[in-house]
C-alpha cells in the first residue's frame, strides 16, 4: 500500500523527505486503526481509484478528438473539469455522512477497547472543558 501511494501522490515530486515519507506510511492505515477508519479509508481509495480510471478512460477519448494536445489541456478542458466536480461531489457526500466533530460531541467508545485511545480521549476531553 506504501508503494501505491508513494507511486500516485509523491510521483514527479523529485527527492522525496522522511516527513513525506512518513505521511504516505500512515495513509493507508494499519491495526492500530479502528475497523470504521480502515472501511473510510478504503472508501477514499476506492473513490479516488474510480476517479483515476475515469481520467484514463476520458484522456484517451479527449486525446482522439484533440491529436497533439497536452495533458495540461486537458486538464483545462470541460470533460476534465466535469470528472473533477463529480470526484469533488463525491468526496462532499461521503464528509456528510461522516462528519468531523470536536472531541466533546463525539460518541464515547466502549472503555477498555483501546486503553492508549481511552487515555487521550480523556486528556482531551478534560483540556477542552468537557467530562
Amino acid at each position: 500500500m506504501e508503494l501505491l501511494f508513494t507511486r500516485i501522490y509523491l510521483q514527479g515530486q523529485g527527492q522525496v523527505t522522511e516527513g513525506e515519507r512518513r505521511i504516505v506510511q500512515r495513509i493507508p492505515g494499519g491495526v492500530a486503526n479502528s475497523p470504521e477508519v480502515l472501511r473510510t479509508r478504503l472508501t477514499l481509495l476506492k473513490e479516488r481509484s474510480q476517479f483515476d480510471m475515469d481520467v484514463a478512460r476520458a484522456w484517451d477519448v479527449w486525446e482522439k478528438q484533440n491529436p497533439g494536445k497536452s495533458f495540461l489541456r486537458f486538464e483545462r478542458s470541460e470533460m476534465y473539469k466535469d470528472l473533477e466536480a463529480d470526484y469533488e461531489k463525491r468526496l462532499a457526500e461521503m464528509e456528510r455522512r461522516l462528519p468531523a466533530l470536536p472531541s466533546s460531541q463525539r460518541p464515547a467508545a466502549r472503555p477498555g477497547t483501546n486503553p492508549g485511545l481511552d487515555a487521550a480521549r480523556a486528556r482531551a476531553r478534560e483540556a477542552l472543558g468537557g467530562n
